[in-house]
This record gives structure tokens, C-alpha cells and sequence, in this order.
């Protein structure tokens, strides 16, 4: 097993969650500040970061492919791995989980304060005398049977 080539794509992948976790970040103060250039210019970069990651995704299963150790958990690996190896495995798996969940934590704050806005945007279209309505349904389709404040004739 090549063991020097996984530690280095999984410290590669923690590098980069702490990438996608201060975009996401930036995403929030943009959606604080109501600021749309930064919030898209903080999601067009964290599209590039996903990207990367995806890619350092793909290398690792290969990797373990070409072992015949495809998608084992990090913790099974470690058992197998040489002792130097095994000990920086588990340091890395622990580092991971950190970060997966303060990524989960950031979006779950960015998904409230999204819900929130839309909220308000619809509190104010209401009172500026539309019916406040969503362009799509939850499920995705165009709701044109409701009225909006942009269907209104001047």
C-alpha cells in the first residue's frame, strides 16, 4: 500500500475543507450585509474549491482501488497501516470529522439566514400591496397561479 500517497491526499482534503469553510464564512458575512457581489464571489470561488476536492475524492478511491481496500473507513485502514502511519491515519480521521462538522454547522447558519431573508423579502412584497409568492415551489415548479408585485400592470 502506498500509505505516504493517502496521508497526502487526506491532508490535502483537510486543507481544503478549511478553504470551504472560510467560503462559507464569507458567504455569511456576505448574507449579513445583504452584499450580492460577495456572496457571489464567494460562491463561484467555493464552486472551484468543491471541484477540488471532488478531484482529490476520485484519486483517493482510486488509490484504494488499486489496493483492493476500496472505501474502507479510515479507522479499518489505520488497523492494517503500518504503525507510523496508523497513529497520523486517526489524526487526520479526528481532523476531518472537526472540520465536516463545522462545515455542516456554517451552512446550517447560512440556510437560516437565507430562510430569514426570503421572510423578509416577502413580508416587504406584501406590503407594497403584492401577494408575496415564491418563483418556484418547494418542489422545484413555477407557481404562476398566485399573483405578484411583477404582474401587476403600471
Amino acid at each position: 500500500m502506498q500509505w505516504t500517497d493517502l496521508t497526502s491526499i487526506l491532508e490535502e482534503q483537510s486543507t481544503v475543507l478549511d478553504s470551504l469553510i472560510a467560503l462559507h464564512e464569507r458567504e455569511r458575512i456576505a448574507l449579513c450585509r445583504l452584499d450580492a457581489a460577495m456572496l457571489e464571489e464567494a460562491v463561484a470561488e467555493k464552486n472551484a474549491v468543491i471541484e477540488k476536492f471532488k478531484a482529490l475524492e476520485r484519486r483517493r478511491v482510486e488509490l484504494l482501488k488499486k489496493e483492493g481496500m476500496d472505501e474502507k473507513p479510515l479507522k479499518e485502514l489505520a488497523a492494517v497501516a503500518p504503525d507510523e502511519f496508523a497513529a497520523q491515519l486517526l489524526t487526520i480521521r479526528k481532523e476531518l470529522r472537526k472540520k465536516a462538522e463545522k462545515l455542516s454547522e456554517v451552512q446550517r447558519m447560512n440556510c437560516s439566514l437565507i430562510v430569514n431573508a426570503q421572510l423578509q423579502m416577502e413580508t416587504l412584497m406584501s406590503i407594497l400591496g403584492a401577494v408575496a409568492s415564491r418563483t418556484y415551489s418547494p418542489e422545484g415548479r413555477v407557481e404562476s397561479d398566485r399573483a405578484s408585485l411583477f404582474s401587476r400592470k403600471a
